[in-house]
């Protein structure tokens, strides 16, 4: 499969720290960088989930589709 290059544009101090950790990981820059993107919408995801399971079990959810809460996740 192709991949995509995506420029990013940091201050110097921020590229040092990020290329820093990601050798501590064990990781090149763009491996790094796509884990940190990664867990960032797993977070979000796991939010949003999050706050419709405390909407159902409250009684305030709406009903709505799979897809509808598929959508809204992004997946």
């Amino acid at each position: 499969m192709a991949k995509v290059r995506i420029r990013v544009s940091l201050d110097p101090d921020e590229a040092e720290r990020v290329r820093s950790h990601a050798e501590r990981a064990g990781m090149d820059l763009s491996s790094y960088l796509l884990n940190a993107a990664i867990c960032q919408m797993a977070d979000a995801e796991g939010r949003v989930a999050q706050q419709r399971l405390e909407e159902i079990r409250s009684g305030d959810a709406q009903v709505v589709s799979v897809e509808d809460v598929a959508k809204e996740l992004g997946l």
